[in-house]
């Protein structure tokens, strides 16, 4: 059985003001470097030692999996398409307050069914689940222990994947 380190991405701007990130390449922020030195900093104290990192190509995640590969000795990294974050469509870039206001039905129906809800031009979780499990059971069988590197809402979604 493979040990799956989930290791939620460094904070951005977006995450600091309540934004929708999405698929959106954002730069993770000082409070995020600062995130990434207390993760690096727990996996050595718990003598933790990664096989891989699994991330997406984009940032914050890619800059995040890349600290913490440099810091585990040079592990590598793999940059996976499928790793990329929910595509949040076009909510991607707003306040989420404003999407609340701007999409109140939406926001009701989702009550009932988190993984129905599907912004303009956007996938569901439910979608973003399906392309994740071909990847996170490859790599099962392959590391005893790996990281998976991702932003929210996609690190939810890996987690609900993992335990189901």
């Amino acid at each position: 059985m493979s040990t799956v380190i989930l290791i939620r991405a460094g904070f951005t701007d977006y995450d600091e003001h309540h934004r929708v990130l999405g698929t959106l390449d954002m730069p993770v922020n000082e409070r995020g470097v600062a995130q990434i030195r207390q993760i690096t900093q727990e996996l050595q104290s718990k003598g933790i030692r990664l096989q891989a990192v699994l991330t997406s190509p984009d940032d914050p995640a890619c800059t995040t999996a890349h600290a913490i590969a440099e810091a585990q000795g040079g592990v590598k990294v793999k940059e996976l398409d499928e790793l990329k974050n929910v595509n949040q469509g076009l909510w991607q870039g707003l306040p989420e307050s404003d999407i609340r206001k701007r999409f109140p039905r939406l926001f009701r129906s989702g009550k009932e069914d988190v993984t129905a809800i599907c912004p303009p031009e956007g996938e569901t979780l439910s979608d973003a689940c399906q392309r994740l499990e071909r990847v996170l059971s490859k790599a099962m069988r392959k590391h005893e222990v790996f990281a998976v590197v991702a932003p929210e809402p996609l690190a939810t979604v890996i987690r609900c994947t993992l335990q189901h």
